[in-house]
């Protein structure tokens, strides 16, 4: 059984805070890497909620 919108929206929002405090209040989420800059949205899918590991993980592709 799939999580019902309730939860969806609720997940979605816990992901969203997630990336709030980690990219505008630590300031994480971006850096430079060999002269190109790099943003944590571009190692996050587009679509569905994301996981707290795949906020972590991206995160983590971004700051080395």
């Amino acid at each position: 059984m799939s999580p019902g919108p309730d939860t969806m929206g609720a997940m979605r929002d816990t992901s969203d805070k997630l990336l709030k405090k980690s990219c505008v209040h630590l300031g994480f989420c971006s850096s430079v890497a060999d002269g190109q800059p790099l943003h944590v949205d571009q190692f996050l899918r587009e679509f569905g909620v994301l996981t707290h590991d795949e906020i972590a993980d991206a995160i983590f592709n971004v700051e080395g």
